[in-house]
């Protein structure tokens, strides 16, 4: 399995907590690797196969996407960007 630069394993799991960490638990980022748990067979110990930095690359643009996760609840938000 691949190993993350802080020497975790590359797994939807750790991906989403570092989401949560660094952005909040309703982050659109941290909202996406949620999703992605619950619809893999695996959860959150699914390995993620992508490079690293190529991730950290996905992270910042969901973070400037208009993107919207309905997780069917209300903390579901579209990010405020100026127009």
């Amino acid at each position: 399995m691949r190993r993350l630069s802080n020497g975790a394993d590359s797994t939807l799991g750790n991906y989403r907590d570092l989401c949560v960490t660094i952005f909040g638990a309703y982050s659109i980022p941290a909202l996406f690797f949620e999703h992605k748990i619950t619809t893999s067979p695996n959860g959150e110990a699914e390995e993620v196969i992508a490079d690293e930095t190529q991730m950290m690359f996905f992270i910042l643009k969901l973070l400037n996407s208009d993107i919207v996760i309905d997780n069917g609840s209300d903390q579901s938000r579209k990010p405020n960007r100026p127009a």
